[in-house]
């Protein structure tokens, strides 16, 4: 018997917004920076390649903007 079972990891992140440019200062893009990935009690943040890192803090990107646009 085999079985699937679909876990959603818990995302940990440090999250900067994007700055507006001013007389003096350029615009800064926004920024986010993974801190844990977590399945349960384990964090799986250093099993992760520097792949699946940056397309999940750009999906974490994506919700946040989408959160903001509400």
């Amino acid at each position: 018997m085999k079985a699937h079972i679909e876990i959603e990891p818990e995302v940990e992140y440090d999250y900067i917004p994007r700055v507006e440019a001013t007389r003096e200062d350029d615009s800064q893009p926004a920024e986010l920076e993974i801190t844990s990935i977590k399945l349960g009690i384990f964090d799986i943040f250093g099993a992760m390649s520097a792949g699946q890192l940056e397309q999940i803090a750009e999906q974490c990107l994506n919700e946040v903007a989408m959160d903001n646009d509400v």
